[in-house]
């Protein structure tokens, strides 16, 4: 079953129906992430700070994306998801160099990284797990491959432990 050839089929699911529960939940009781984020304000500084959480979205988390730029030529940001559906959180950096073509402002040579920002702080992790009950996959055991499921972009033998918990929808 294709989610995005067949919507309604997809929708009456049980796991479709699960994932819903899981969100609603996750919107009912918003304590420990409002915590969480208010935490990450004190170390970042609040205009630093962004939650582009959507749970309307096919996401299984919510996600705070904060700038770490210190070069006006460069986007440098540490995305953090937050799974709803497991107690763990991922961090990576996401990095890319600005440009002005045309007048207009675009990103180019973007790149991916699961090294932790020096401005992230050595013990933040247990802090975290200590304060909110999660804890942090380390790019290790996000790498591990799962392989009796497919996700909407990657075959059987493709997902991963970091992609079940925090991205697509599982088919």
């Amino acid at each position: 079953m294709n989610p995005t050839t067949d919507i309604e089929a997809w929708s009456n699911t049980s796991a479709t129906k699960r994932l819903a529960e899981k969100w609603a939940a996750a919107q009912a009781d918003t304590t420990v992430w409002l915590q969480f984020c208010a935490f990450m304000v004190a170390v970042y500084g609040k205009s630093r700070v962004a939650d582009v959480t959507n749970p309307h979205g096919i996401n299984r988390c919510r996600q705070l994306i904060i700038d770490v730029s210190r070069d006006a030529g460069k986007a440098d940001k540490l995305v953090i998801s937050w799974s709803i559906l497991a107690p763990y959180y991922e961090v990576y950096r996401s990095t890319a160099d600005l440009v002005t073509e045309g007048g207009e402002p675009r990103l180019i040579n973007r790149s991916i990284s699961y090294d932790i920002s020096p401005d992230w702080g050595p013990d933040t992790a247990e802090e975290v797990k200590a304060l909110y009950d999660y804890n942090y996959l380390t790019p290790f055991a996000g790498s591990i491959i799962i392989p009796d499921i497919a996700l909407t972009y990657a075959d059987f033998g493709e997902v991963t432990l970091a992609k079940a918990l925090f991205t697509e929808q599982i088919i």
